[in-house]
């Protein structure tokens, strides 16, 4: 998936960096379905994560019928690779629900052009 998810410029023009989550099932036929985001960062964030989502298909493993959770992390760097940390505030972190199933974390970084 992080192939698919390219960092937003409006993002990337205004520093916005942390962690979105994303709600998502798979189909009897291995596609994500019923995708919802749980917590938004803005900059269109959301939307590209989307569009990628919607692209993937189910892992041989996955089962229908259950809700997975799954935190995106978007970070920018310094042009020599160093993080820019994430704003105060960004750690809200949805409560799981029912049948929902956390997944790992995936982080997606891009470098902020020298000044």
């Amino acid at each position: 998936m992080t192939k698919n998810v390219i960092f937003p410029r409006e993002a990337r023009d205004k520093h916005i960096v942390g962690t979105i989550y994303l709600s998502f099932t798979f189909s009897a036929d291995s596609k994500v379905q019923d995708i919802k985001v749980l917590k938004r960062l803005g900059g269109g964030i959301e939307e590209a994560t989307v569009r990628a989502l919607k692209e993937c298909t189910a892992p041989a493993d996955a089962k229908t019928g259950i809700t997975y959770v799954i935190p995106l992390s978007f970070n920018l760097v310094d042009p020599i690779g160093k993080p820019i940390p994430h704003l105060p505030g960004e750690q809200n972190v949805p409560t799981l629900q029912g049948n929902q199933v956390p997944l790992k974390a995936i982080i997606i970084s891009a470098a902020i052009p020298p000044k």
